[in-house]
């Protein structure tokens, strides 16, 4: 779950999504966003909030098939680059 409904339930199978525990609907489920949401934080835990488990191996392999992985590294921090709410740190140039 990204975010809870106001009204009404999100179902999967007929199950409502806020029965089932997260860490299983993550491992299963993916969401793309129109508009990518980042969070205040290192780039690590950003890439890491879509499964919370995952070794420094698998968000770089994350990173690289999101074709994101060659900026990150030119980032005078790397995967440990503080971002700002929205990505406020990063330059759009």
């Amino acid at each position: 779950r990204f975010h809870d409904p106001q009204s009404g339930a999100v179902l999967v199978d007929g199950i409502d999504v806020r029965t089932l525990k997260l860490t299983s609907l993550r491992e299963h489920v993916s969401v793309v966003l129109q508009t990518p949401e980042l969070f205040s934080g290192p780039i690590v835990d950003n890439i890491r909030y879509g499964r919370l488990e995952a070794s420094m191996p698998e968000i770089v392999e994350a990173a690289k098939a999101a074709n994101a992985h060659e900026f990150i590294e030119k980032l005078p921090n790397g995967y440990d680059t503080v971002l700002g709410e929205g990505g406020a740190q990063l330059s759009v140039g």
